[in-house]
């Protein structure tokens, strides 16, 4: 059983975008779990538009994994991104 859900915004030359996914893991037919794994992952990304090249921006993530089917872990990720042609 899973439940996904997202939302975006937009606000001065930004975006925010939240995703989160909450899912309970019984196994498969052939090798089921012994009891039910939860798992609950979790993106946060920020976008803010700059105009150090044309059509460029500057990118931060957070991401997350909590639960007992995957191990606990968190990332975060920085970047810039160019869109068309490059200057």
């Amino acid at each position: 059983m899973v439940f996904h859900s997202g939302l975006s915004a937009s606000w001065l030359n930004s975006s925010i975008l939240l995703r989160g996914t909450f899912s309970r893991n019984f196994g498969t037919y052939l090798s089921p779990f012994s009891s039910v794994k939860q798992q609950f992952s979790f993106q946060l990304t920020t976008e803010k538009k700059v105009k150090l090249f044309r059509n460029s921006s500057f990118i931060a993530s957070f991401y997350s994994d909590i639960g007992s089917l995957y191990p606990n872990s968190t990332g975060l990720l920085f970047g810039i991104k160019k869109s068309g042609l490059i200057d």
